[in-house]
């Protein structure tokens, strides 16, 4: 079982530089810190950028897994696929990229934009026309550390023809989102990770000590989303509680 902590980009620079020292004494292989771009700050041009946070958090550390949450949305996939590939240098390998999906009227557009990174990340000279992005015989250097990939995530909504095309599945919300959710759906089962993060600090309590999700052999990893404010508590405070739980103890 990994665990996580989900860092949404509406803390400010104060909050975060925090929670900074205690992150990188969490420099452990299994351990995630996502961070999450929220949509508020994508609109108004505010909060920190995940990029950069990224590469920040990768200097600090030498195990720690990153991963960045991003609206795929709002930027040439060409461009960021290449500023993906220097955070993953930077990172050493240690980069996951997860992708926000809340609307199935975007799926096409999703669905072209994990193809066109999955051909980019491979280099090029890569082509692809669709109705939403088109390259003509483009390139992409240098490779990203693994030579061959970034791990992509989808958080949000699922689509289960998707499941040969990323890495797994990132569902934020509560214990009850994965009652029943089984990913292995047909005869040839997938190997689709799944990561849940909780909203709440009384609902990740009640997941971390309860062997059902423990022994859920489809839940990857459980994190906690460390929000600006949870039950009047400053951010630093939920990670302290959150870092008990999980027995790493502070």
């Amino acid at each position: 079982m990994a665990w996580g902590l989900v860092i949404d980009n509406s803390l400010s620079e104060e909050e975060f530089e925090d929670l900074v020292d205690i992150i990188v004494g969490l420099d452990k292989k299994d351990f995630f810190i996502w961070f999450f771009e929220h949509k508020d700050n994508i609109t108004s041009n505010s909060g920190l950028d995940p990029l950069l946070v990224g590469s920040y958090l990768c200097q600090l550390t030498s195990y720690l897994q990153i991963g960045l949450i991003l609206d795929p949305f709002i930027r040439p996939a060409s461009w960021l696929a290449k500023n993906l590939v220097t955070t993953d240098l930077i990172c050493k390998g240690r980069l996951h990229v997860g992708l926000q999906f809340s609307q199935l009227a975007h799926r096409q557009f999703l669905e072209q934009t994990i193809k066109v990174f999955n051909g980019l990340f491979g280099g090029g000279p890569f082509s692809f026309e669709g109705q939403s992005i088109t390259l003509d015989k483009a390139m992409s250097l240098p490779l990203p550390w693994r030579k061959t990939n970034l791990p992509l995530w989808v958080q949000g909504q699922f689509i289960y023809e998707m499941r040969n095309m990323v890495e797994g599945l990132i569902t934020i919300g509560n214990s009850q989102s994965l009652k029943g959710y089984n990913l292995e759906q047909d005869s040839n089962p997938t190997k689709l990770k799944h990561f849940l993060i909780l909203e709440e600090l009384n609902e990740f309590t009640k997941v971390s000590k309860s062997l059902e999700f423990r022994n859920n052999s489809n839940i990857f990893g459980i994190g906690l989303l460390i929000k600006h404010h949870m039950l009047d508590m400053d951010p630093k405070q939920q990670l302290k509680i959150f870092l008990n739980l999980i027995s790493f103890g502070q």
